[in-house]
């Protein structure tokens, strides 16, 4: 899925079911501005992303870090280590640590949708990526917990400097 997701499969109305699926958001500069609002579709969580293994929401306004979280899947919940009463109406900036909101605004300005990592306000070092999609009145959010893949990743460098001492 997360493969999936970087080829931009993910927040192009697989995931979410979208009022007026035709007007589809383009894959080039999908967070820029749109020229009205009804160009956008309106998203909420299907059954599909309710059981899905990794985080999936959607946040209702205008920015992205003053938007609140109106419906998310239990995997969401669980990574953000919220109860969902706690969750439900939270700006999506009281979960994003203050670093992690300011390298994601820079990052966002590419237009890309991600990935792209993130640490959350909660104290766990688990290391998450988030994808994002311009929605009708907010955004939608994709979050993958990859900690298993970045000690991979540092366990393969790790190899390759131990290789690299011992030619």
């Amino acid at each position: 899925l997360v493969r999936a997701a970087s080829q931009g499969v993910l927040g192009n109305g697989l995931m979410l079911r979208h009022e007026g699926a035709a007007q589809a958001v383009e894959h080039a500069g999908f967070l820029a501005a749109p020229e009205a609002e009804g160009d956008l579709p309106e998203a909420r969580l299907d059954a599909f992303a309710e059981a899905a293994p990794f985080g999936a929401a959607v946040v209702k306004g205008a920015d992205l870090f003053s938007a609140q979280v109106e419906d998310f899947n239990t995997a969401f919940a669980a990574l953000a280590e919220k109860t969902p009463d706690d969750l439900t109406g939270m700006d999506f900036a009281q979960l994003v640590t203050e670093n992690s909101r300011a390298d994601l605004k820079e990052k966002l300005k590419s237009g890309k949708a991600g990935p792209f990592d993130i640490s959350l306000s909660v104290k766990s070092d688990r290391a998450l990526q988030v994808y994002v999609t311009q929605v009708a009145g907010g955004f939608s959010l994709y979050l993958f917990d990859v900690s298993d893949q970045k000690k991979l990743e540092q366990n393969l460098v790790q190899a390759q400097k131990m290789q690299a001492i011992g030619q």
